[in-house]
């Protein structure tokens, strides 16, 4: 929706195993960046087949890194390609469904609430406690002569 681009290979699709993207970030393969007009009908199918106004044109790239950390967050939405080999993944696309956080922002927001107010009676607790041991100070100190 935001005129982004997808990694995609032309259909049909090889589905071979491999690398996608090399250490220096270079494609193994004929991968193109796919991008359609706002009049164009897209639909993708659980193969990951992107068809366009009818007609199957290309099959969604998927891969995956060894290592979570060799992605970075771009933008909001989007992750780039930090180091690494990136291998071709299998999966199904689950068409029609939208990606949710894996945590409820609600019992977060009541979580963190919790741990601030323990702060803050940590905290009183520990200014109690200093302001006991002033007073200890203070009142014998000037006793000694």
């Amino acid at each position: 929706m935001q005129g982004d681009y997808l990694l995609a290979e032309l259909e049909p699709g090889t589905g071979e195993s491999g690398i996608v993207l090399d250490k220096d970030g270079k494609p193994s393969g004929q991968f193109t960046r796919v991008q359609t007009t706002r009049t164009d009908k897209v639909m993708i199918d659980a193969d990951g087949r992107v068809i366009v106004n009818g007609n199957p044109a290309f099959r969604l790239l998927r891969g995956q890194a060894a290592d979570r950390k060799a992605f970075r967050k771009d933008t909001s939405n989007s992750y780039v390609r930090a180091y690494g080999d990136v291998q071709r993944s299998v999966g199904e696309v689950k068409v029609g469904y939208l990606e949710k956080p894996n945590f409820s922002l609600v019992e977060e927001m009541v979580k963190m609430i919790e741990v601030s107010r323990a702060y803050e009676a940590n905290s009183k607790v520990i200014q109690a406690h200093e302001s006991t041991l002033d007073r200890v100070i203070n009142s014998v100190g000037p006793s000694r002569r």
